[in-house]
């Protein structure tokens, strides 16, 4: 004697978060007699073509923010799942800027780049960086690393260009910041900034002595 037993769900779906071009997914887990027929729901409209037990939704917009269920049939009954909500934000923006654009090798002084985070404050994030410019880390100027770690609620953070005075004769260089791409935000603008290091080294004076008198000394 075969029983039949309709749908029931061991495992409900769950609440999604997810940035515009994100991917989201959702999945059950049901049992009940065989065969199982799916079909996702959005805002209790049927999705063409979603009737596996996993939703997966590729480069989510705002407008795909909402209700998400499924219904579970089989030949004795159905099933709804719980509606869970999908929010999609809007990724925040990343840009750089020099706010202090000049350091020197005399004092040292520093120069400093600002970080800044525009839109969505909340999540915690690391920011990619790469640092370029005609300046040397370690050589010329303490090395700076990343990623950038912006705490959840935190819109920008400092980043101080330390000089190290060293005797080379250099002339002025540069320290690049360059923003890269990352999950959870976008490039904003500017995306790379400069400072410029300016040297202290002074080139030895070239003497030229022309006509000396008969007899004369000179030293250096």
């Amino acid at each position: 004697l075969e029983v039949l037993t309709p749908p029931t769900f061991l495992v409900q779906p769950q609440p999604a978060d997810a940035y515009v071009g994100e991917t989201a997914s959702f999945m059950v887990v049901a049992d009940g007699t065989a065969p199982l027929l799916y079909q996702w729901r959005f805002n209790d409209t049927p999705l063409v073509g979603r009737t596996n037990d996993t939703l997966t939704l590729n480069n989510v917009q705002l407008a795909q923010a909402g209700s998400y269920s499924v219904l579970v049939s089989n030949l004795v009954g159905i099933a709804i799942s719980d509606p869970v909500t999908l929010n999609v934000r809007v990724p925040p923006t990343i840009s750089v800027t020099a706010t202090d654009p000049t350091a020197t090798e005399a004092g040292p002084t520093t120069g400093q780049f600002t970080v800044r985070r525009d839109g969505d404050p909340d999540p915690a994030i690391n920011v990619n960086i790469a640092v370029t410019g005609t300046a040397i880390p370690g050589s010329d100027y303490i090395a700076i690393a990343g990623p950038i770690a912006f705490a959840s609620g935190q819109t920008s953070a400092l980043i101080t260009v330390n000089p190290i005075d060293d005797i080379e004769l250099e002339g002025n260089e540069t320290i690049v910041l360059n923003i890269t791409t990352g999950t959870g935000y976008v490039l904003g603008s500017p995306a790379s900034s400069t400072v410029t290091l300016f040297d202290d080294d002074n080139q030895a004076p070239l003497v030229a002595v022309t006509n000396p008198v008969e007899n004369a000394f000179f030293t250096t």
